[in-house]
């Protein structure tokens, strides 16, 4: 199953795009909750999220 995922900053202007897919079959709920974390490592990695409130 794969995923694409498209990061923009607070004021719509996009910042980077990533494309992947995974490679055992899971469900579409596990496959959005991969996505969402490579989303939030590759803004930390970057830079682009240099704090996560508590």
């Amino acid at each position: 199953m794969g995923y694409d995922m498209c990061l923009r900053d607070s004021m719509g202007f996009f910042l980077l795009a990533v494309s992947s897919y995974v490679n055992y079959i899971i469900s579409s709920t596990q496959t959005e909750a991969i996505a969402l974390l490579e989303a939030i490592q590759l803004a930390i990695s970057r830079t682009i999220l240099n704090h996560v409130p508590d």
